[in-house]
């Protein structure tokens, strides 16, 4: 007997409503909101590109987005909005916020200009975030001293700040991206508070009789006198006192000088002592020196950190900085292949569970969950911020939270293939992954390196699960939204499940690329959109799965 009804449902290569749109596979899913797509680039941006669309294409797009909602007059929203996830560390990075302020700028006017010129010192709190946004100004057409508007937001940078906390600033960064401390002062021009302002912009432009001006004011530049100190120290014992006694970070010290265990014992405990985010990006110099090593102080210190919940937290360390630090630390190689260390395990363990702690609270909703983790080939075309990782694998461990916190969970990896190595059945596509939850986060990543490729069917969760009348309360599907090789679209695959089970079912898509694409039915108050690598994301997914909004 012919089935003629199988006539009427539209394969993903099909429109199946007028509000659908073609994704870059050749899919029909549908396209999010402007604002949606502009938090996606904020936290995920678009360096290394997809499967489908280069890092230039990716980025042209989401600049477009961008310049099309302050057109629309929107451009109050974009910088609330970038301002927003920037102070609130929700990104993994502050440079696409960064860029995407100096885009509203540069497309903006007026009231608008004066807005986006105002959250510059929310958005760029280090020297060095001025320096990139004023590259980025550049790379847009314009420097900072062009404009009234845009020469008050520099100022203003300058002027919250005393004369102390510039100095630290200042001589910490004294130069990034093509930018020095006085081709930023030629431009603006700030007007210093008081004469130790005064001495500090005399030093940074070298102008006549700095020297003399710095002597007068011993106790508001005492980092600056401490580096012209070091700067010359004739010793790496030398170096250390000076770190010790005026709490020098390591780019106040001589390159030469960092090669000595010494200088990073005293680096690691000046002052209260280095910042995780350094202690984070200089694990394997730290190594590769010494200073980490079995039952070794440094080693016990540092752990002991990572492993503070508190301390992880109030660190603002965004969860895919760790796992970024973690994957290149237990490799025992930079990412460039430039440093070569042994690893610590103890080091290795205290990121795992550092990595846990770097997400906000989450408590089990009690709900039956399926996590469906998409292991088809687009997920591995795209890596994650110039790291090895690529999408699939930053699922993986962002699926680990809720499988912790969900006693009642399952995985799954489907691929719209049914091709097998032993994960998957060829006749699905879909399979159970045999992944604990009690597993270190490099285990789960590892175990997903071996999964086969496939194309993209984001509709397998839920027809696996009612073919095998498997109850869910919520589906969480970690994937790029690229999909386009299944036989009936995801959002109806959802509607099938729950008429058939006669639950109602949510949906939770975790999208983890800046695409402006979902498989998420925006009609539907049981579907959601959340950012991959959104710090906030776990708890998101918790609240909207038990019914919070």
């Amino acid at each position: 007997m012919t089935n003629y009804t199988q006539h009427l449902n539209s394969n993903q290569r099909e429109k199946d409503r007028s509000d659908q749109v073609k994704n870059n596979a050749g899919g029909y899913v549908f396209q999010l909101s402007e604002l949606d797509q502009l938090k996606r680039f904020l936290i995920l941006g678009s360096v290394g590109g997809t499967y489908y669309v280069n890092e230039r294409n990716l980025t042209r797009d989401n600049a477009k987005v961008i310049t099309r909602m302050v057109k629309a007059g929107n451009a109050n929203v974009v910088v609330d909005t970038i301002r927003e996830i920037s102070v609130s560390r929700r990104a993994p990075s502050n440079t696409e916020a960064i860029f995407a302020l100096a885009l509203t700028l540069v497309s903006s006017e007026g009231d608008d200009k004066r807005y986006a010129a105002d959250a510059i010192t929310d958005v760029c709190r280090t020297h060095s975030h001025l320096f990139e946004f004023a590259s980025m100004l550049k790379g847009l057409g314009k420097k900072p001293g062009n404009g009234a508007i845009i020469q008050r937001g520099f100022r203003s940078w300058y002027d919250k700040k005393d004369a102390s906390e510039l100095c630290y600033q200042m001589v910490k960064y004294q130069s990034r991206y093509g930018w020095s401390n006085a081709d930023i002062l030629h431009c603006v021009r700030p007007k210093a508070d008081d004469d130790a302002e005064e001495a500090l912009f005399a030093w940074a432009t070298e102008a006549e009789g700095w020297e003399s001006q710095i002597d007068e004011h011993q106790d508001d530049l005492q980092r600056l006198h401490a580096k012209l100190r070091a700067d010359v120290s004739g010793s790496p014992r030398e170096t250390e006192k000076l770190i010790r006694e005026n709490n020098l970070t390591r780019e106040m010290v001589r390159p030469e000088h960092l090669k000595s265990p010494l200088v990073w014992d005293a680096l690691l405990v000046a002052g209260r002592g280095m910042p995780m985010w350094a202690m984070l990006r200089n694990l394997g110099k730290m190594t590769e020196v010494g200073v980490i090593k079995p039952l070794s102080n440094g080693e016990r210190l540092i752990a002991e950190k990572f492993e503070d919940k508190e301390l992880v937290q109030k660190s603002g360390l965004h969860p895919f900085q760790i796992l970024q630090a973690m994957s290149t630390y237990s490799g025992g190689q930079g990412f460039r292949g430039s440093l070569t260390w042994s690893p610590s395990q103890r080091i290795v363990d205290a990121l795992d569970t550092a990595f846990e702690h770097s997400f906000d609270n989450v408590e089990s909703t009690g709900n039956s969950t399926l996590l469906g983790l998409d292991v088809s080939g687009s997920m591995d075309g795209a890596t994650l911020r110039n790291s090895s990782i690529s999408a699939r694998e930053a699922s993986a461990a962002m699926a680990m939270i809720t499988a912790r916190t969900e006693p009642n969970h399952a995985f799954i990896g489907f691929t719209g293939s049914g091709r097998s190595n032993g994960f998957m059945r060829r006749d699905s596509g879909v399979e159970r992954l045999k992944i604990s939850p009690k597993w270190r986060i490099n285990e789960v990543v590892r175990s997903i390196i071996g999964l086969p490729f496939g194309r993209t069917d984001c509709a397998l969760p839920m027809i696996w699960a009612k073919e095998n009348k498997i109850d869910v309360d919520t589906f969480v599907i970690y994937t790029d939204n690229e999909t386009y090789a299944g036989n009936i679209h995801p959002y109806r695959a959802l509607k099938d499940y729950r008429q058939a089970r006669g639950i109602a079912a949510k949906l939770i898509v975790v999208g983890m690329t800046s695409t402006g694409f979902s498989i998420a039915d925006p009609e539907d108050a049981g579907m959601l959109d959340v950012v991959g690598f959104d710090s906030s994301a776990p708890k998101i997914i918790a609240d909207f799965s038990k019914g919070g909004f």
